[in-house]
């Protein structure tokens, strides 16, 4: 097998290290360069884009030396292609990678939209770009406002860089796209999104830059990514100074909003404190009070049951657990729009002597009418026996808790044998009957 000598230049034997091919160092006279096998020679020509110009023996047996010379190809030759599209204006984002990249990496160019998924690089001779995608993560990175002092249109949650290849940052740092190898792009967020103006403005930028890292030198390449590495640290340092900060200001505000709280707290505690020892001393005040009735308590409710039997227009007393049963005389009541007197019926009133079901029932024994409801007891009681006390209704809690049920019957029966008639229950006592004249 023969084997094949060229002069390299140091940038030359660079990329075909990239190109992991198998090389040797070589000296011929004065001239610096590799030695390659003659199965190698076409993968040397591939990765140079260069052909052979001359062939020439060498003192050295079984090693021919080979002039190269790039080879001259025509851009027509390459093509933009769309593989899968999830966006707008596809045609516009082709225009400038056909513009930007063809010329200067001599490949087919295949764009693709992953949207939001992550792909393995291809290699197959041909550039790839890929939108919204990374070789491996997930899209969890916040995208900035602006790229380049250009406003982002889809600000989508976007990829980090990999890792695996070489950053594309703008000019505040941000890692915008990252290039794996020397073909294969992934741009980190939704650039094509709406297909703006804008967006091919920041698509321009990242294939700029990307040419501009596939085409310098290794010194210019090492300055250029010493720069970028300033820049992001320099944002990274900023980005660490605003969390703290951030941070700082939320445990401020959480320190501050529990005082607050605290604060409100205590004094709601304060005036629970006041208001115990308050009901503690008038409950001490009542227990005095009542304690002086020891003794006589029986004596004191039989007069106030005596009382009660007293009371005009009561006619018998029931007493069961918890229930004082007033049964009356038939009541009336005088209609102030017609000055008419109304037979309103006999009543059962029952007072709950704990309070309880609103504290008084009326129960019309004589006759139930169609008033502001069907089956009404009474122009303002409905027909569950439960009324419309207006005024009355602070009034009848205290007396029950004071135990003057004699007063409570009164007040019921005067309850029955008055009316409201601007309300619009009262207004219906027209529908009882007339009473017979005395």
């Amino acid at each position: 097998m023969k084997s094949f000598f060229i002069a390299l230049d140091a940038r030359a034997k660079q990329k075909l290290q990239k190109a992991e091919i198998a090389i040797c160092d070589f000296q011929l006279d004065d001239k610096e360069g590799v030695v390659v096998e003659e199965d190698v020679l076409p993968a040397v020509l591939e990765a140079l884009k260069a052909e052979i110009s001359s062939k020439t023996k060498t003192s050295f047996e079984g090693i021919v030396e080979i002039g190269i010379s790039a080879i001259t190809v025509s851009e027509d030759k390459f093509s933009v292609s769309i593989e899968k599209w999830n966006g707008e204006n596809s045609n516009s984002f082709k225009k400038l990678a056909q513009e930007i990249l063809v010329p200067v990496i001599k490949r087919n160019v295949v764009i693709s939209v992953p949207h939001g998924e992550t792909k393995k690089p291809i290699a197959d001779g041909r550039f790839r770009v890929w939108i919204w995608s990374s070789p491996s993560g997930s899209h969890n990175q916040s995208t900035p406002k602006e790229m380049w002092g250009v406003k982002v249109d889809c600000t989508d949650e976007g990829f980090a860089p990999s890792g695996e290849g070489v950053a594309i940052i703008d000019l505040n740092g941000w890692p915008v796209a990252e290039l794996v190898g020397e073909t294969n792009l992934y741009i980190h967020h939704d650039i094509c999104h709406h297909g703006t103006d804008r967006e091919l403005e920041i698509f321009r930028h990242i294939l700029e830059e990307t040419v501009i890292e596939l085409t310098v030198s290794p010194e210019e390449k090492a300055e250029r990514q010493k720069k970028l590495a300033e820049k992001k640290r320099e944002r990274a340092r900023q980005a660490y100074a605003q969390e703290c900060s951030a941070r700082l200001q939320k445990s401020l505000a959480e320190l501050e909003n529990k005082i607050s709280n605290g604060n409100a707290k205590m004094r709601e505690l304060q005036q629970s404190i006041v208001n115990t020892i308050r009901s503690v001393k008038e409950s001490q005040l009542q227990l005095e009070h009542l304690a002086s009735y020891r003794g006589k308590t029986h004596e004191l409710y039989g007069q106030e049951f005596d009382k009660l039997l007293t009371v005009k227009g009561v006619r018998d007393v029931n007493i069961s657990s918890g229930i004082i049963t007033v049964f009356t005389d038939i009541l009336h009541c005088v209609d102030p729009r017609t000055d008419r007197r109304h037979e309103i019926g006999a009543f059962r009133i029952e007072i709950y002597t704990d309070g309880s079901n609103d504290g008084v029932h009326w129960y019309n024994l004589t006759r139930l009418v169609e008033g502001y409801k069907a089956e009404m007891q009474a122009p303002h009681v409905f027909p569950d026996g439960k009324a419309c006390l207006g005024s009355a209704q602070e009034v009848f809690p205290e007396l029950i808790a004071n135990y003057e049920f004699a007063a409570v019957a009164m007040l019921a029966i005067q309850f029955i044998e008055s009316v409201n008639t601007d309300d619009s229950a009262g207004e219906h006592i027209n529908k009882w009957p007339i009473a017979k004249r005395r």
